[in-house]
């Protein structure tokens, strides 16, 4: 998804009540769990506010703004909406020019090359009456279509492939392991930066499983064939 930047301006006091102001916290809730909304807050001088939300195109980000009860009300009249390129560890901030960009730092736009340098594991039982399916839907990043898989392919700002397995013996257990090619410390940033919806995606696995193991991240030291 993309990021954007939305500014409000021109408040219209005499239309400001606590109702409203409920109103608006609520649908702010909403666009964050939905994992659209960032952050957000006024400015220090009171004079407006911002948002930074994720969408997949600036008409999304006008429709999830025109929702908005301030905005429905009329409370701000000023709107501002620009997109914007992040700055990360894993695209090494944007580095260019004179500056010499980390090949070894991946970056979403990156092709996955040679063996994963990282994997990590996640390993749950379904809960009663839970489904591989029920995981499935808990388990998909929170992203405009989850069934598409270009816009799966950009929830991580890294190179990162994910295999899903229920055990042959007892369908009701399921490991996830995820091949990451980056290293600890770039895992790390991007893990900062997707704290948001991975937070919302953690709630939902654990509506429909239940933790048998804490998630793991290990460093990859070999991969050898043994047989072909």
């Amino acid at each position: 998804m993309k990021s954007f930047l939305v500014l409000f301006g021109d408040k219209q006091l005499d239309l400001f009540n606590t109702e409203l102001l409920n109103s608006h916290i609520n649908y702010l809730k909403q666009l964050h769990q939905t994992g659209h909304l960032q952050t957000c807050g006024p400015f220090a001088n009171d004079d407006g506010a911002m948002l930074i939300i994720k969408a997949s195109s600036q008409e999304q980000v006008e429709n999830l703004v025109a929702q908005d009860p301030f905005i429905k009300e009329n409370y701000y009249q000023r709107i501002s909406i620009q997109e914007y390129t992040e700055a990360n560890a894993a695209n090494n901030w944007l580095a260019a020019g004179e500056i010499e960009i980390d090949p070894t730092i991946p970056t979403q736009t990156q092709s996955i090359e040679g063996p994963p340098k990282s994997l990590a594991v996640l390993h749950r039982k379904f809960k009663d009456g839970k489904t591989y399916d029920d995981f499935r839907q808990a388990w998909l990043p929170p992203v405009d279509n989850p069934l598409d898989k270009e816009s799966l392919a950009n929830y991580f700002h890294l190179p990162v492939k994910v295999i899903s397995a229920v055990n042959a013996f007892d369908p009701t257990d399921i490991i996830s392991i995820a091949l990451i090619w980056a290293d600890s410390e770039t895992i790390q940033a991007e893990s900062h930066r997707a704290a948001a919806t991975e937070a919302i995606r953690r709630e939902r696995v654990a509506e429909v499983s239940d933790k048998t193991l804490d998630p793991k991240m290990y460093t990859i030291m070999d991969i050898d064939v043994l047989g072909k």
